[in-house]
């Protein structure tokens, strides 16, 4: 899996884009989360769904700024969603 340090790294927007492992851990998370389906599309409703409300708060205009992101593949998609969240908005940035 990804190493815990690439996983800190993404709060500072370190994002390697060489990482497969955090690629695949990151399309983990979402898939867990239902964001992200067996097909490889990114479900940003359902993203939002699952946030608790204090959070949805800050999450929801960065998720609603990078709801078309796409990417070759799922991994690749979550690593292009997380950059994306990123450039949205880093102060409110977190990894789940």
């Amino acid at each position: 899996g990804a190493t815990d340090d690439a996983i800190q790294a993404t709060k500072k927007g370190v994002f390697p884009a060489d990482d497969q492992k955090l690629k695949c851990y990151l399309k983990c998370i979402y898939s867990n989360m239902g964001a992200i389906s067996d097909d490889g599309e990114l479900d940003a409703e359902a993203f939002s769904s699952v946030m608790p409300e204090d959070l949805g708060a800050v999450l929801n205009p960065m998720i609603e700024k990078c709801k078309g992101v796409t990417g070759p593949d799922s991994c690749e998609l979550a690593f292009n969603f997380n950059i994306c969240l990123y450039n949205a908005d880093n102060k409110n940035y977190l990894v789940i």
